[in-house]
């Protein structure tokens, strides 16, 4: 029982660590936060907000778990939530892109390719140029 459990606490902590970092706020929330048109500022505060909304969770749960006698249940549970949460975005991650591939979802968007005749009109209709 002891080898299983310290076996799933090791899974548990490297699909947690797997997960943080396809979350980083450095590597992944600002870049895309940057392309998705925010502001400078907004993206330089991702990473400080993200830090510090790590640890607001503990601040409102830790009075209570301090209280019981058995913590053990309170982990497993929120570990099955944070896992679910990852699984949940994982797939729907995955089904987005199926979907949007399938249905040629943001073509109409994408700069003109080689050979295409572009006029002005339509390159300030889109916002590629000023006009």
């Amino acid at each position: 029982m002891r080898n299983r459990n310290y076996r799933l606490g090791v899974i548990n902590g490297w699909f947690g660590s797997i997960g943080d970092t396809c979350l980083n706020s450095g590597i992944v929330l600002a870049p895309l936060a940057s392309q998705l048109g925010a502001s400078n500022t907004l993206v330089g505060l991702i990473p400080a907000l993200m830090s510090c909304g790590y640890s607001l969770p503990q601040l409102f749960v830790a009075g209570k778990v301090r209280e019981r006698p058995l913590k053990l249940p309170i982990y497993k549970s929120s570990a099955w939530l944070r896992s679910s949460a990852f699984l949940l975005l994982v797939t729907a991650s995955v089904l987005v892109t199926l979907w949007s591939s399938r249905y040629k979802v943001g073509e109409s968007l994408a700069p003109p390719r080689q050979g295409q005749r572009m006029t002005r009109e339509l390159y300030c209709h889109h916002g590629w140029a000023p006009c």
